[in-house]
């Protein structure tokens, strides 16, 4: 979707956020996820993301936490 070759390629961006979500879009993100994760409420926002080549995408982005073996994480679906 954001022109990624792999998974590591991904995983080696220091700045997620940053790099890939633009700059109108990432504090909506951003607070979407913190309520999320600390008050276990699912979310959704829309989101414009960057792509590697340059280009934009723009998506609607839901946030659902859930707890698994004692560790909160968030799941992305991206539509």
């Amino acid at each position: 979707m954001l022109g990624y070759k792999s998974p590591k390629e991904w995983a080696d961006i220091k700045d997620p956020v940053g790099e890939c979500v633009e700059k109108a879009s990432q504090k909506a993100l951003i607070m979407t996820y913190r309520n999320a994760m600390e008050n276990l409420a699912g979310g959704c926002v829309d989101v414009e993301w960057k792509k590697k080549g340059g280009g934009k995408i723009k998506t609607k982005v839901i946030l659902v936490p859930f707890l698994f073996e004692g560790h909160l994480f968030a799941l992305h679906f991206l539509y």
